[in-house]
């Protein structure tokens, strides 16, 4: 599997969990784990983006 496909999967994933807490919240009140979710998908969704457009890589470059 590409980065790229691993970049699109990682965004999309977190990009539907982040809005589905989000309605959740909205439903029933946000909950510390409401707002967890929240952080990590506002960390995972632009690393995300980033494999997606090539500026990170799950490569190793060490060669040791």
């Amino acid at each position: 599997m590409t980065d790229r496909v691993r970049g699109v999967i990682i965004a999309g994933a977190f990009a539907i969990a982040v809005i589905s807490t989000v309605i959740d919240g909205i439903g029933d009140g946000f909950s510390v784990w409401n707002w967890i979710t929240i952080a990590c998908g506002a960390f995972l969704i632009p690393y995300g983006i980033a494999l997606a457009r090539g500026q990170r890589s799950t490569r190793r470059t060490d060669t040791r």
